[in-house]
């Protein structure tokens, strides 16, 4: 029953029956399979051509002839994803390890094609030069993502919008909004810090420390500013106010020096005390002497005080004596001269034995006390003192002597209007010009009676006019 028609099985079918029956049963060959549902119907067609062999929709079924030992095998553009080697599941091949795409990357590829384009995800970039194999980095991680290698780059996620900041201790250089420069943040504009400071920072610190420079100080009392001048304007470098200041170029080795008109009164070479000229060792001049000079000069003019005067001839150097010690201050050679203290009022005062002779109050002429209206003397008198004395002593030129009884007081007439002279009173008195040698001669009438040639007694020399008279001794 077989044997004809294939007892009426598919043509890609087996026919078999029992013995002595003729239920035939249809059995499709290797390779086929039975595609009729119906039980009694059996339509064989290829084992890959029913629900494509049992194979994903995305697979190719094939198998070798005469076997029902299917092969699935995944279309172009898709991938087996299930590790069992028996069943084949097939996702597209992106969706498989991401088509072997970098994590970061994602997968594409043509329509029934595994060739796969690796594109990065935004926000990363391709590090790998091979054109074959894409490695994908943040865009940060590349290059720093084109930002200045003293930048830190920024990206929002899923973004290749590149944000490029400067680190701190840099700053950005180009005024340019999409161009970021980073530069030291001492290059640009000093740090901020004053043309004349130096500006420095930490590492990795946007704490700028401002230094002025050598030559230069800081005059803003607030800590996180700083203003720098010369040296020498902040008060005045610390020199003193009537000092100059200066220094050498980058230095802050301050020089102080005394304006015109000031000295320098500190010994110590390190510090000027400025005090006015005059003020120090009086200017140079004698400490008898009154220094002055003009407004912002060194030029000093050294005045003798009053009482002193220059005894030094030459016109640079002025010596102050006391103004008697210099030509006696202009007294008389036998005056003594005086003053008040610090005064050139002159006292000339003539000195013993002498006396002025000049009328006038301002003028003193000094004379010896004698020859100066004799002494006060009488004119008949002549007049002494002792050496260095006021003490006058008057005596009574020959052919004169003293009429005054009083010991202080000499007044001469001629010896022979006093008393006589000595002689008898009956006698006439005479000497020779200055002559104290007394002669008495008898009057007319008397006679000399006594024998001694020194004593003349006159007597009358009629007896009828005789009379007794005591005899006096003569003073020669």
């Amino acid at each position: 029953i077989c044997a004809y028609n294939n007892g009426r099985c598919d043509n890609n079918a087996t026919c078999s029956h029992p013995p002595n029956s003729n239920a035939v049963t249809c059995t499709c060959n290797p390779g086929y399979t039975d595609s009729d549902p119906s039980p009694t119907n059996v339509v064989c067609i290829d084992v890959c051509e029913y629900n494509n062999g049992e194979c994903d929709n995305n697979a190719t079924c094939s198998h070798p002839p005469n076997s029902n030992a299917v092969t699935c095998t995944c279309n172009p553009g898709y991938i087996d994803s299930d590790p069992s080697p028996t069943n084949v599941v097939c996702i597209d091949i992106c969706e498989y390890n991401n088509g072997g795409c970098d994590n970061n990357a994602t997968c594409a590829h043509e329509p029934n094609s595994d060739d796969v384009t690796c594109a990065c995800n935004p926000g990363y970039i391709d590090s790998d030069p091979s054109p074959t194999n894409v490695v994908c980095i943040d865009i940060c991680e590349y290059n720093n993502g084109e930002c200045d290698n003293n930048a830190t780059c920024f990206h929002p996620p899923n973004s290749n919008a590149v944000t490029c900041t400067c680190n701190p201790g840099y700053t950005d250089s180009d005024p340019s909004p999409t161009n970021v420069v980073c530069i030291d943040i001492c290059e640009y504009n000093n740090g901020g810090c004053d043309n004349n400071a130096t500006c420095a920072h930490e590492p990795n610190s946007d704490a700028v420390n401002c230094t002025c420079k050598p030559g230069y100080t800081d005059t803003d009392p607030s800590s996180t500013n700083v203003v720098c001048i010369d040296l020498c304007e902040y008060n005045n470098g610390g020199c003193d106010k009537n000092a100059t200041c200066s220094h050498p170029s980058n230095s802050n080795a301050v020089n102080c020096t005394c304006k015109p008109g000031y000295t320098d009164s500190d010994p110590s070479p390190t510090n000027a005390v400025c005090i006015d000229i005059c003020e120090y060792n009086n200017g140079g001049c004698d400490k008898n002497a009154t220094c002055s000079h003009l407004p912002n000069s060194n030029a000093v003019n050294c005045t003798c005080n009053p009482g002193y005067t220059d005894s030094d001839p030459s016109p640079t150097n002025v010596i102050c004596i006391d103004v008697c010690e210099y030509n006696n201050g202009g007294c008389g050679n036998n005056a003594i001269c005086a003053h008040e203290p610090n005064s050139d009022a002159l006292i000339c005062a003539c000195n013993p034995g002498y006396t002025d002779s000049d009328p006038s109050p301002t003028i003193t002429v000094c004379i010896d006390i004698c020859a100066y209206n004799n002494g006060g003397c009488d004119n008949n008198a002549t007049c002494s003192h002792p050496p260095n004395s006021n003490v006058v002593n008057c005596t009574c030129k020959p052919g004169y002597t003293d009429r005054d009884p009083l010991p202080r007081s000499v007044v001469c007439v001629d010896i022979c209007e006093y008393r006589n002279g000595g002689c008898d009173k009956n006698a006439t008195c005479s000497h020779p010009v200055n002559s104290s040698a007394v002669n008495c001669t008898c009057k007319s009438g008397y006679t000399d009676s006594d024998p001694s040639p020194t004593n003349v007694v006159c007597v009358a020399t009629n007896p009828a006019k005789t009379f007794s008279c005591t005899t006096c001794t003569f003073a020669y």
